[in-house]
């Protein structure tokens, strides 16, 4: 059985890379990643390849409802001239 997350049952000042916020949300690194590029998203960039989290400050962003970047699927879609299913799919086949 998976645990549950939640900021009463984890350090809340951890700073995180995008690979350990990945793990601790159950979710694979390119989702972590694109989480980071997804506007308002609180992240730190330190130099062009190092970047972290402050899981606290994720938790809260989660709480307030933000959504993960499904715009760019959207945005994607709409310039390529195809339906939203398929640059979903063409996303998918991307990731493996």
């Amino acid at each position: 059985m998976r645990k549950l997350l939640t900021a009463e049952s984890t350090p809340t000042s951890e700073v995180l890379t995008v690979p350990e916020m990945a793990k601790r949300l159950s979710i694979g690194k390119r989702s972590a990643y694109e989480m980071i590029e997804t506007p308002g998203f609180p992240h730190y960039k330190l130099g062009e390849r190092q970047t972290r989290v402050i899981w606290s400050e994720v938790i809260d962003w989660m709480r307030r409802g933000e959504k993960p970047n499904d715009e760019s699927i959207e945005g994607r879609a709409d310039k390529a001239g195809r339906s939203d299913q398929a640059a979903r799919e063409e996303d998918r086949r991307t990731r493996r």
